[in-house]
């Protein structure tokens, strides 16, 4: 039920060494292995001509790298090695003369149709629309001189078709010694292409976001609800617990309690864009928020008026803080290997890059939303209120992660913060809004035996992650169903939050605000409208405020429709005129 993408035909060539593929890599060189591998969770998902082929393609792949693929999606590894001459021929001629190759020397269209890239020894080129769209060079300069150097000499030797063919994939191996050339393919047909299952990997790309909403315009009231700032315990934190996460404690009359940073935005030369989800939706919500003017101190005395973004920067969380939660063997595999941040992030063409490079790409992004969050739930102890515009990685526990969840920043969170109060914050509600399970936060309550950890959550049932194994540590657990709509949904989340009072006051509200239950998400399989989504976060506010008397941080979590971002700014918006959360303290818009 996957259809036939063209990665499908492409493969059928490769395997059959026929097609316009394989014409365009003849060669004088002796071509040692060619590796060509298709993964699914199952050969039934394949064409009938192509199962017993690919049967014996699995077989040999790595049960790692299979499992981490997501169902339907044909993801193509091709390896050339050449003997040692032709391939130090090759690196002198340059990564840049390999992509013209490919583009105007062979026959296949998948060249102009995909992303994808092309390894020379530690230079590398990522090429999309038929052009270079970024280029990663690792050579040392000595290597670097030397190339240049012999380009001239190397350029006559090398025979017209003696390229190094393009190769992809995570291994170098095979072969007498000889170097490679490689290209990772991911086809934005094949790469893509899993509808099906409950993965948060599936879905088509996100498209470009449109405008930011225009300001609202229902008056701030005058005659606000009790404060948020009232509910603050200043005094209760120890500042110095946080000196590895923030440069300089914020001072509370120069910024609002709103954490971000830039580097929350992943970027992977393009390949982020193969995942549903919108690695650089975080920078969107800031600018929306700036063009209103929502992230400065608003007073009533225009002299008294802070323009300027009042937003708190964390600095990224050290290896040694994400011990605290997670094992050494799993902080140790997400820094030395490339297959465990794939497993994470669910993007197989990542297996090619250079590791320095997916590190500061991918993990070390990551890190700066853990420590968002733990900073941003200190922040809320000490003024009321909190919002990171990021974090919320439910999926991920102490020792994996998944669904894009690389670290637990709700655990290492909650569990720096007891220790930064001395215990005088030990009661957390913790609120999953997301549309699915958070079973990496509940797995984590079991692991550490929390129980004073209250885990609400309202989820899609029939979607990922469905894991058993973290239903015992959700107190308040309400598996929906598809397709729910806005009378549902809020009528189970406001039945949640009225059950959850069952259980003693906590001492801090936790907001996990997904935004993956919008109507249109390619993931989350709920038809929430933008006005319901704004609904329940003002609900949730409210029950923090009125019924824990609780303070409260938020976090970002999941959303995967191209229009999250707005939605997301047009929810922070309301949330920040209703309870008028840009106000400074003892103003008199108080």
């Amino acid at each position: 039920g996957f259809g036939d993408p063209p990665s499908y035909g492409l493969a059928r060539d490769i395997l059959s060494g026929e097609g316009g593929w394989a014409s365009g890599y003849e060669s004088d060189h002796k071509v040692l292995r060619i590796s060509v591998k298709l993964f699914s969770r199952t050969p039934a998902d394949l064409p009938t001509d192509l199962r017993e082929q690919v049967t014996s393609w699995l077989a040999a792949a790595p049960a790692a790298v299979e499992s981490v693929i997501r169902p339907g999606c044909v993801f193509l590894t091709v390896q050339m090695l050449l003997d040692k001459a032709a391939h130090y021929a090759a690196i002198c001629r340059g990564v840049d003369s390999l992509v013209h190759h490919l583009l105007h020397s062979t026959q296949c269209p998948l060249w102009h149709t995909s992303v994808f890239a092309v390894q020379l020894g530690r230079e590398m080129a990522f090429v999309a629309s038929s052009a270079i769209t970024a280029h990663y060079d690792g050579r040392s300069a000595e290597e670097k001189a030397e190339v240049q150097a012999s380009r001239a000499a190397a350029a006559a030797a090398a025979a017209a078709g003696g390229v190094a063919s393009a190769a992809g994939g995570a291994s170098g191996g095979g072969g007498g010694g000889g170097g490679e050339a490689q290209a990772g393919i991911g086809s934005s047909a094949g790469a893509a292409a899993g509808t099906a299952g409950g993965s948060d990997a599936q879905g088509p790309p996100p498209t470009a976001a449109a405008a930011p909403p225009p300001p609202q315009t229902h008056p701030v009231p005058q005659s606000p609800s009790p404060k948020f700032a009232a509910l603050g315990r200043p005094g209760v934190i120890k500042k110095e617990c946080y000196k590895d996460i923030v440069q300089t404690w914020p001072n509370e009359e120069n910024s609002l309690p709103f954490v971000y940073h830039n580097a929350y935005n992943v970027t992977i030369f393009g390949f982020e864009k193969l995942h549903p989800f919108d690695s650089c939706k975080f920078s969107k919500v800031v600018n929306n928020l700036n063009a209103q003017g929502l992230l400065s101190y608003q007073t009533r005395d225009e002299k008294k008026q802070k323009h300027s973004p009042q937003m708190v920067e964390p600095l990224m969380a050290p290896h040694e803080a994400l011990l605290d939660v997670h094992t050494p063997k799993y902080v140790d595999a997400v820094h030395s290997s490339n297959m465990k941040v794939v497993q994470v992030t669910e993007l197989p063409p990542l297996l090619i890059l250079p590791p320095p490079l997916l590190q500061r790409q991918v993990v070390n992004p990551m890190k700066f939303h853990a420590a968002g969050t733990m900073l941003a739930a200190a922040l809320a102890i000490e003024r009321g209120w909190s919002i990171n515009l990021g974090g919320g990685m439910h999926h991920a526990y102490a020792n994996d992660g998944m669904g894009w969840c690389m670290f637990d920043d709700v655990h290492l969170a909650i569990r720096r913060l007891r220790t930064a109060t001395n215990g005088a914050v030990k009661k957390v509600l913790y609120i999953d809004l997301d549309v699915h399970q958070g079973n990496g936060v509940a797995r984590d309550k079991l692991t550490f035996k929390d129980e004073d950890l209250i885990i609400v959550d309202v989820f899609n049932g029939g979607i990922f992650p469905k894991d058993e194994d973290a239903w015992p540590a959700i107190n308040v657990s309400v598996p929906l169903r598809s397709g729910a709509g806005d009378a549902e949904y809020l009528k189970a989340v406001r039945q949640a939050l009225e059950d959850a009072t069952q259980w003693p006051q906590p001492d801090l509200v936790f907001y996990n605000a997904g935004t993956d239950v919008l109507e249109g998400d390619p993931l989350g399989r709920f038809n929430i409208s933008a006005a319901g989504i704004q609904q329940r976060d003002q609900m949730v506010f409210e029950h923090a405020l009125h019924t824990a008397k609780a303070p409260i941080v938020m976090t970002l979590s999941g959303g995967y429709a191209p229009k999250s971002s707005d939605v997301i700014s047009a929810s922070l918006s309301n949330l920040i005129r209703s309870f008028q959360l840009n106000a400074i303290p003892g103003s008199s818009s108080m």
